[in-house]
């Protein structure tokens, strides 16, 4: 029955379906290119400092393999929806769309084939003037690959998909707006502070305007550099025993 689910979520994702033929599409294209160091595969399309070449990084512990794709996040469908990459099915790989263009019609859930991974790319490039629809979808990934863990997550969505303006990077933050974040992170309003600022700590928000009265206004951003690994350093103790 999931299988069932997930093809239908495939091809309204505007994805192939499991029928393709993976072995001959693998021949064709040959390895997958997030195998591939990021810095050589492709360079950054246009020029400036509006362009940032991102790499979407995993969620969880790092993949044991190269060609392993679990916990990775890669952009599929010409780029238009990044996933999470999870469990192998028989027809293909259980994945969790992480943002879309158009998440409005955008199913979470979806099966991809062998050769819609192997095409998939772990880095993209996001350009905050020319595409900021864009940028705020790798955003998304960002804060995903960041700070995976509680509601930030929720929260992010939220103000990436539902609050920001359509063409722009701006939030707005008013009473209503605060309510509805407060709603997906299931936390009072007046915590929701605690959590702006961890976003702001990590590079991922920046204050247009100081918060009064219950209102403020934010700017998406994502940080340069690769994103750091989620899980919490070992004790010195374990640290220092694990070479042993």
């Amino acid at each position: 029955m999931l299988c069932a689910v997930a093809t239908t979520s495939a091809i309204r994702l505007g994805l192939a379906t499991p029928a393709r033929e993976d072995e001959t599409m693998k021949a064709v294209h040959g390895p997958p290119t997030w195998r591939e160091e990021p810095a050589a595969r492709r360079p950054a399309s246009g020029s400036g400092a509006a362009t940032t070449m991102v790499l979407l990084g995993h969620i969880g512990p790092p993949p044991r393999a190269a060609d392993d794709p679990r916990r990775r996040l890669l952009a599929v469908s010409d780029g238009d929806a990044i996933v999470l990459v999870g469990t192998r099915l028989p027809g293909g790989w259980a994945c969790h769309v992480i943002a879309h263009r158009q998440p409005d019609s955008t199913p979470r859930r979806v099966v991809l084939t062998d050769a819609e991974i192997d095409e998939a790319v772990a880095v993209v490039d996001a350009d905050r003037q020319r595409d900021p629809d864009g940028y705020a979808m790798v955003w998304l990934a960002r804060v995903h690959a960041t700070l995976p863990a509680g509601n930030i997550p929720p929260i992010a969505r939220v103000m990436a998909e539902d609050l920001r303006r359509p063409g722009s990077l701006l939030v707005d933050l008013d009473h209503r707006a605060l309510s509805q974040l407060a709603v997906a992170a299931r936390r009072r309003r007046d915590s929701l502070h605690l959590i702006f600022q961890r976003l702001v700590d990590h590079g991922l928000l920046t204050a247009e305007t100081p918060a009064r009265d219950g209102w403020a206004r934010y700017r998406l951003v994502i940080p340069t550099g690769n994103p750091p690994d989620p899980r919490p350093p070992l004790p010195r103790q374990l640290s220092s025993s694990a070479g042993r």
